[in-house]
């Protein structure tokens, strides 16, 4: 018995289901890079890939850290004299009072050692002497800090500042992004048929 194979040809997809498919992967994409950017938000706004990093030794017989307020921090020494480390003056010890109003418009206090700040990611310092954190939060920025002592007398900052106009970066470029992956798989997909 002759049996004839013949071949089957892929019918061309119509004008009408080009586009369907076309608009289907846009919007899948377009979700995609929605979702893409919400956990890249996430994840950079509560600063879960932030590490901790060393920032100065305290100035001798330092007992305690008194006050922190954005780039400042003010310690106790033996001596009873209050030291400030102002990062944002030329980051060195001054001898200084704890400022009146450092509480206002600002969240501070002694540290809870719970969270992904101390967590074994953000490889945080032995020995902890002592422990404070503060944060702030703008119209469009907002930071926190967490200052340790060690037993050495070390000092260790963690800190995450984030943007606002950072963040509605990724709400227009990973969406653009997914829209774009999205054209690419139609593209590839139609030169396949």
């Amino acid at each position: 018995m002759n049996v004839k194979k013949t071949r089957l040809h892929k019918a061309t997809p119509s004008a009408g289901e080009v586009l369907g498919r076309l608009i289907g992967h846009l919007i899948i994409g377009l979700i995609i890079g929605i979702l893409f950017a919400l956990v890249v938000d996430r994840v950079s706004h509560k600063g879960y890939l932030v590490t901790w990093e060393y920032l100065d030794a305290a100035p001798p017989n330092t007992l305690e850290l008194v006050a922190s307020r954005e780039w400042s921090l003010y310690v106790r020494t033996a001596t009873d004299l209050i030291y400030v480390y102002d990062r944002g003056a030329g980051a060195h010890w001054r001898v200084s009072e704890v400022p009146e109003d450092i509480a206002q418009n600002w969240e501070s206090g002694p540290c809870r050692f719970t969270g992904h700040e101390f967590s074994f990611f953000s490889n945080p310092p032995d020995s902890v002497l002592d422990c404070i954190w503060d944060e702030g939060t703008y119209a469009d920025f907002y930071n926190k800090h967490i200052y340790i002592l060690d037993e050495k007398g070390d000092l260790w900052v963690w800190e995450n500042l984030v943007s606002g106009m950072g963040n509605l970066m990724y709400y227009i470029a990973l969406p653009v992004l997914g829209g774009g992956v999205g054209l690419v798989v139609v593209i590839v997909k139609t030169r396949e048929t």
